[in-house]
């Protein structure tokens, strides 16, 4: 009669397993963890872009701005009375969503939204118009490599109010701006 238990080969071909199998795994389960972070950026994108409309319908259709970088989220946090949704989590220390260190009104001055076709003149002379699928609102970053953060891609709130992931190619395609601040893309 044999002993009850597990042989030292028993063991070690169950250690062995246990550990292919996870090392196939833990990398999808990085991947599933980072998606869930773009999703819950995205979230927070929508909840930005909706106050910043309702900020515009109570105000005779001008988005937020000002002088200070801390204004535009001043103005539009009673449309949301929530403050985390102004950080991306997959931010490193709790930058915000648009990846100021305070808010958006650095980058931005104000201007007029005439049948959404105006959002936003940006202080290099780009302007936002005609069409309600031009950016709104995106994730700034001081690098490239910030703001490509979400798998090679940047969350992206656009005028109309859809909120989409927008692939780095996607982005340097449409010749949109990229980051003053030096660093390059990894």
């Amino acid at each position: 009669m044999r002993k009850q238990g597990f042989t030292m080969i028993e063991v070690l071909n169950v250690i062995v397993i246990t550990a292919i199998l996870a090392a196939i795994l833990f990398p999808a389960f990085g991947k599933s963890r980072e998606k869930a972070r773009s999703i819950h950026c995205r979230s927070n994108l929508v909840q930005l872009s909706l106050a910043m409309h309702l900020y515009a319908e109570d105000w005779g259709g001008r988005f937020p701005a000002g002088p200070r970088d801390t204004d535009v989220a001043r103005q539009i946090y009673p449309y949301l009375n929530n403050f985390p949704v102004f950080e991306c989590p997959s931010a490193p220390k709790g930058w915000t969503t648009f990846r100021a260190p305070r808010g958006v009104g650095a980058w931005w001055e104000e201007g007029e939204e005439p049948e959404f076709s105006l959002a936003y003149q940006f202080s290099k002379g780009l302007t936002i118009d005609s069409s309600p699928h031009r950016r709104l609102i995106w994730e700034w970053a001081r690098t490239e490599r910030e703001l490509f953060r979400h798998s090679d891609g940047a969350n992206v709130a656009f005028l109309g109010g859809a909120v989409r992931w927008v692939s780095a190619g996607e982005w340097l395609a449409k010749g949109w701006p990229l980051p003053r601040r030096g660093g390059g893309r990894r």
